[in-house]
């Protein structure tokens, strides 16, 4: 005879927790959408006057991000990626998110926080994936600055 187990409302709860539950902190609900970036904008001008208040101070950053930043950044990522030193690469995905996070680099920032919050959650699956995605979002965001700075005097 089969049996049914009765389940307390409150292991329903932590049931239905469990598996609705997002991979962590500033990351997506599911590790599909680590890499669903596509549909966010390189460059976001709006949202880089937003919280600059100027487009000279806009364009001098992305100036900055686009010949100093992200060729620095990217050298010490991919440096410490030929090292397997994923800690590394988290506190440079850290430091570049900050970067980017105020020019209006939207895709650019969230390649580099998924990478950043993966590796401090402790997952290891996606981290290669994960940092080729940034490289290549990476590579994406300095053509789209460099096509608008062509377009926009300071």
């Amino acid at each position: 005879m089969n049996e049914l187990k009765q389940v307390s409302p409150k292991e329903n709860t932590t049931l239905a927790n469990e598996k609705n539950k997002s991979l962590g902190i500033d990351l997506p609900n599911n590790e599909e959408e680590l890499f669903l970036l596509d549909h966010y904008p390189l460059l976001d001008i709006e949202l880089g006057l937003a919280n600059l208040g100027d487009a000279s101070i806009l364009h001098e950053l992305l100036e900055l991000l686009l010949k100093k930043e992200l060729p620095t950044e990217l050298s010490e990522i991919e440096a410490a990626y030929t090292e397997h030193n994923w800690c590394k690469i988290e506190e440079l995905a850290h430091k570049l998110k900050s970067a980017a996070l105020y020019c209006g680099t939207v895709r650019l920032k969230l390649a580099c926080q998924y990478l950043e919050r993966y590796q401090k959650a402790g997952y290891t699956n996606l981290l290669d994936k994960l940092y080729f995605q940034l490289i290549q979002v990476a590579n994406e965001t300095e053509q789209s600055i460099n096509d608008w700075i062509s377009t926009h005097t300071a």
